[in-house]
């Protein structure tokens, strides 16, 4: 990855990164995913590729942790 991308998380499947996506997209976060397509091609592939990688443009590092806490919270708001 380049250097000006961060490792924020990583993912066994694809199904865990779907909605996280679309968080990231509508706050026009500038991402990039690494491993997505060969994981989804052959899932028992995750553990040789460390599973899918979510890197975020070092700019919006804490936007991205806010809304990766925020979606992983066991806590939910009514």
């Amino acid at each position: 990855m380049r250097k000006d991308f961060v490792l924020m998380a990583t993912f066994q499947y694809q199904s865990e990164l779907l909605i996280l996506r679309s968080l990231l997209e509508y706050e026009m976060i500038y991402f990039q995913i690494q491993d997505e397509h060969i994981v989804s091609m052959d899932p028992f592939a995750t553990i040789a590729y460390g599973g899918i990688k979510l890197w975020v443009h070092e700019k919006d590092v804490e936007r991205a942790d806010k809304i990766i806490n925020d979606f992983n919270s066991p806590l939910k708001k009514i």
